[in-house]
């Protein structure tokens, strides 16, 4: 289904391309690049090429695994300073934990609030390379990445396909909205955008 989903996806882009009509994606990721430069730029677009796409479901799931880690971290943390006596570092934990537990569970509400969604795309990967240029200088993106939403939505680009996933809880309808009051949501610090490039 995945496979079908990408070829449809990509023939779409192909279709664009050849017609009249801009391609969406390559105008959402220009937009989404000039955002990043901190002074007015062009952007030319050299190759893009659709690699993956995920589900919601998918991206609850990864979601669901980051609060686990860490309930059970601090869980363990709790029980080792109990056992050494240490009251107030083992408070410290606890209270982690239980937020941890609690995040759980409102994205699993969350979860269940899109039940008939579950299975639709969140968003799409895709892979590019690409030149922004301003009066103070130029930046080279060789296969670089970025993940979009079906709506347009450019949630990450990096030159690092490790980092392309921590934004993407953003996908999710309702995400930012529960958890952006939470200070130590631990996907949250890791979805600190660090691929805003400057013009050199």
């Amino acid at each position: 289904m995945k496979k079908l989903l990408i070829a449809t996806a990509a023939a779409a882009i192909m279709l664009s391309c050849s017609g009249s009509r801009p391609d969406p994606v390559a105008q959402a990721l220009e937009e989404a690049v000039k955002l990043s430069i901190s002074e007015p730029c062009k952007f030319r677009l050299y190759t893009l090429e659709l690699t993956d796409s995920t589900t919601f479901r998918t991206e609850f799931e990864r979601r669901a695994k980051v609060f686990e880690v860490k309930s059970k971290r601090e869980g363990e943390l709790y029980a080792r300073y109990v056992t050494e006596g240490k009251p107030k570092n083992a408070a410290v934990h606890m209270e982690a934990m239980t937020k941890a537990n609690r995040n759980h569970s409102s994205l699993d509400s969350l979860m269940n609030s899109m039940e008939s969604r579950l299975d639709d795309i969140a968003y799409y990967d895709y892979k590019f390379s690409g030149k922004a240029y301003g009066d103070s200088g130029e930046v080279e993106y060789r296969d670089s990445w970025f993940t979009i939403t079906p709506g347009g939505k450019v949630l990450a680009i990096t030159h690092d396909k490790k980092e392309l996933h921590k934004n993407a809880g953003r996908a999710i309808p309702g995400y930012m909205e529960i958890f952006r009051q939470d200070e130590d949501v631990p996907e949250l610090e890791d979805e600190i955008d660090e691929t805003t490039v400057r013009v050199r």
